[in-house]
């Protein structure tokens, strides 16, 4: 049962949708309802084997095209009407592994293509006045499905936030002649302090009157009302300055991090708002490794937001860690390409033809984090045993062949202590301190062969400092090729 209920106080509509109590919470990954339905396996919402990106109607909807009747009886006090509108799921990839950050560019500028898709085709309803495209990632902010997806709400009605956003940029306007949104990006680029990270037609910056610790804003530099301006050009910059700033965002705790992703464009009622300006709002409660933001007694009783972060600082920080540019995001996601589907990312082949030279590598490493001192490289090969498997455990005879395929390697020593390593296949960046204990990362599997090295070195008496690290190759994951024990030989290499 859904409606919607009057909240007279708030003058806004609160909605009733009883029946997703029973939604799927957090299965196992063997029981996803978002990965393809395997030949033999469980059945899901996608009955085929594989899929690009897919789109479906969410099957616990919040709104319906067709809702019930209120089960009650609405009064003057109390309006309730049906819960007419439409919610989608929009899977982003077939890898329940995946994720928007860790996505080939490609990937993520088709996601923009249906995200315009479903804008213009829901917003074409004639009850709809808002179409609004978000996601939630992580448990912290109520993640039910780990499997990487966007969800649609398309409202009979404006949202109140969005509805007091529109009303400061309307009021702007005719005050002022210009875009609200046009002119505080203008200032923010005069200012840099607050700038994340740049593209040719998008910037995301830490806005000044942050709300939440490391919020970002990603806005266009054109005045744009929504996506229906977006041309290809805009959808590649704003692919690569997307996942830019979530690889950022997980490099900055070594982590996924949980953030809700919202956009905010025009509504679909017909009505003039060349005011507006279409921007992505990342709203993020992880504050530090271990501590979370929680909208409390301030913020949920009176609506006011305190943040223990100056957008300054919180910038400073992102800009820190990751890619340092859009040309190191583009530059990996080439090097990927090169490479796939190579064994550190996909799993599933090589490209005989890949370049293998590791002076590649070291070029990755300039370009993601900076110019820096000479690199080291290495190559170490994988290998097949030709006699004997696994007894060379207990002492056993193994008669063991490498083979051309392998890992390619760059490392550069950095001032201080900190370890930062770039898998170029998976497009994911980690950093840890060697100040600290060196442990496992269990969200980041592939950093521990080099966190392994890298802690018996040290226990074997080996001076380590700071290192850039950068690495990829050609050999399949699980395949039996020893891709781990070249990824741990490499790393070994690069750091004596």
């Amino acid at each position: 049962m859904s409606e919607l209920r009057w909240h007279p106080f708030l003058e806004q509509w609160v909605i009733t949708a009883t029946h997703r109590q029973d939604r799927t919470f957090l299965p196992p990954a063997d029981y996803c309802p978002l990965c393809p339905t395997r030949p033999g396996g469980f059945p899901t919402e996608v009955p085929e084997p594989t899929y690009d990106i897919v789109v479906f109607e969410n099957k616990f909807p919040s709104l319906q095209a067709a809702p019930p009747e209120p089960a009650v009886a609405a009064t003057s006090l109390s309006p309730v009407e049906p819960a007419k509108g439409v919610c989608e799921v929009v899977v982003y990839s077939p890898r329940h592994e995946d994720a928007l950050a860790s996505m080939p560019l490609e990937r993520i500028q088709h996601l923009a293509r249906v995200w315009k898709d479903r804008y213009l085709e829901l917003g074409a309803r004639d009850f709809v006045r808002y179409v609004f495209i978000f996601e939630n990632r992580g448990e912290a902010v109520g993640v039910t499905l780990h499997h990487p997806h966007g969800q649609i709400y398309a409202f009979p009605f404006i949202p109140p936030l969005i509805e007091k956003e529109l009303a400061a940029t309307r009021r702007f306007h005719a005050e002022n002649g210009r875009c609200l949104m046009c002119a505080s990006l203008a200032e923010e680029i005069r200012d840099g302090r607050r700038i994340v990270l740049e593209g040719e037609r998008f910037v995301a910056w830490v806005p000044f009157h942050a709300r939440w610790p490391y919020e970002v804003t990603l806005a266009s530099r054109a005045h744009q009302i929504s996506m229906e301006e977006w041309n290809a050009a805009d959808m590649e910059d704003l692919a690569a300055v997307l996942k830019g700033l979530l690889q950022k965002y997980d490099a900055l705790f070594a982590k996924p991090f949980p953030y809700i992703m919202v956009v905010h464009q025009a509504p679909t009622d017909g009505e003039d708002h060349r005011h507006a300006h279409l921007h992505f709002d990342f709203y993020t409660p992880q504050r530090a490794p271990d501590r979370l933001k929680f909208l409390a007694g301030v913020e949920s009783g009176a609506g006011n937001f305190i943040n223990d972060k100056l957008a300054e600082e919180s910038a400073a920080e992102l800009r820190r860690v990751g890619p340092a540019s859009v040309a190191a995001v583009r530059a990996a996601d080439e090097a990927g390409r090169e490479r796939a589907p190579a064994g550190i990312g996909s799993g599933t082949g090589h490209d005989p033809a890949a370049p293998r030279a590791a002076s590649s590598m070291a070029d990755v490493l300039r370009t993601l984090f900076g110019p820096g001192s000479t690199a080291v490289t290495a190559f170490a090969p994988g290998r097949v045993n030709l006699i004997g498997e696994h007894t060379d455990y207990n002492e056993g005879f193994v008669l063991p062949m490498a083979i051309e395929d392998g890992i390619e390697m760059a490392a550069r020593s950095r001032a201080g202590r900190e370890i930062r390593a770039h898998a170029v296949d998976l497009g994911e960046t980690v950093a840890f301190s060697l100040e600290q204990p060196i442990r496992p990362d269990p969200t980041h599997p592939w950093s521990n062969y080099v966190r392994g090295v890298l802690w018996a070195l040290g226990r074997a008496g080996v001076a380590l400092g700071g290192m850039d690290l950068a690495f990829g190759g050609t050999l399949p994951r699980g395949a039996g090729l020893s891709s781990s024990a070249a990824l741990q030989v490499a790393t070994a290499l690069a750091a004596r």
